[in-house]
Parts: structure tokens; sequence; C-alpha cells
């Protein structure tokens, strides 16, 4: 008997060893990854931030008294806070699922007021929710708290699909980061910069300069962590 319990008390002694051990490898492993992909990991950061602000937004709808003028007031700068958050995942997401993208912030206007083979098919408007098409809902008439939520509850809908496996493989990639890039620079040429996709006139160079602040934020974390395919000095500074 004694010989038995010998045995298992070694036993158990390299079963905690292995546990440990083990531990240790996975902590380091998690480490690694941390260090290895801060551009990753600052995607992912604005994206659970954006969600967060989008309940909060959201639950603010729902207790709220619509009827109440200082309650339409708190939601519009609940939605202006949401847009802010928004400006920071700009650069990915009208490239990665621009579909899904008018489902968050609604169709560019440029889109409502040109339709497609109007003169030979009937017009056709493509499905649009979220905060631009929500702020525009609170100057109607009669608004009902359903519809707004409406509006809301189908873009928080929409959120999961920018964290699937294949979007944030693409992040992974240098050359995802360059076709993101592209069109923002077209974007910031055609539609950040004339008022398109701004539902109200005084935000747009504040939109602006929060953009252009969170692009740099993008850049910095993708030179850490694509230290092979940098960004020249000369187009940082610029």
């Amino acid at each position: 008997m004694p010989s038995v319990f010998k045995k298992l008390k070694h036993s158990n002694h390299y079963t905690v060893l292995a546990s440990l051990l083990c531990l240790i490898y996975l902590s380091l492993s998690f480490s690694t990854t941390k260090k290895d992909k801060p551009y990753t990991d600052h995607y992912n950061s604005l994206g659970v931030n954006f969600n967060v602000q989008m309940d909060d937004l959201k639950n603010e709808i729902t207790v709220g008294d619509i009827s109440n003028q200082n309650v339409i007031l708190e939601i519009k700068r609940r939605i202006n806070i949401c847009r802010h958050v928004l400006k920071a995942l700009d650069f990915w997401w009208r490239y990665y699922e621009p579909i899904a993208y008018k489902k968050i912030n609604g169709p560019l206007l440029v889109e409502w007021e040109n339709e497609v083979f109007e003169k030979h098919e009937k017009p056709y408007k493509r499905e649009g929710f979220g905060l631009s098409l929500a702020l525009m809902y609170l100057e109607e008439k009669n608004i009902t708290k359903d519809s707004l939520l409406h509006l809301i509850e189908s873009a928080i809908k929409t959120i999961d699909v920018f964290s699937s496996d294949s979007i944030i493989q693409q992040l992974e990639t240098p050359s995802s980061f360059f076709f993101c890039n592209r069109l923002f620079l077209l974007n910031l040429a055609a539609i950040y910069t004339t008022g398109f996709e701004c539902p109200e006139d005084e935000w747009i160079l504040a939109e602006l300069s929060i953009m252009l602040r969170s692009v740099e934020s993008i850049y910095k974390n993708y030179q850490l962590q694509f230290t092979g395919i940098l960004l020249t000095k000369e187009y940082l500074d610029l």
C-alpha cells in the first residue's frame, strides 16, 4: 500500500507540474499574440466600444419619453457619440462590408438622389437603417418609439458581421490595409469633406477631425504589426 501511495504522489506531482507548464505556455502565447497584433487588437477594441455605445443609445430610447424635448436632445447627443466612435471604424467597415454598413449608418445621400436604370426599371432603394436615418427621423412629426428603435436595433444586429472570422483574417494581411486606405482616401475627397454623409452641417469639420485622428492611430498600429511593409515617413507626415 505505501508503494501505491508513493506512485500516486509522484503521479500527482507530474500532473501538477504539467498543468503549470501548460499555463505558462498559454500565458506566454497570449502575451506574444497581444504584442504581435496591435493593429488587429485596435480594430477589436474599437468594435467593442461601438457596441457598448450603441447599447447605451438603445437603452436611452427604450426608457425615455420621446415626447419630451429634453429626452430627444439626449438621444441626439448619444447618436453624436456613436457617430464619433463609428468614424474610427469607417476606415475598415466601408471597405469590408459596404452593404452591411448601410444598416449601421444609412445609405449615402447621393444614393437616395440617383436611381440606377430608372428609365428602364422601377426605381429601387437599398435598405438602410442606423444612425443617420435615426437622426433625420427625430426631426419628423409624430415619431414613434418602435420606429426609432427599429432603426437602432437593426444596426446593432449588423455589428456582428464585422467581427466574423473572415474579416479578422483579412485584418491580418497588409494588403487588406492598403485596400482599405485607398478607399478611405477616395472617400476623404468625395464624401467626408463634402457633408454628403453627415446629417448635420455643423458636424462635418468635427467628424472629419475625429476621423483623421482615428486614422492616424490606425496607421501607427499598422506600422507596429506589419514591420515588413511600412508607410513612408513622408506619407505619415502629410
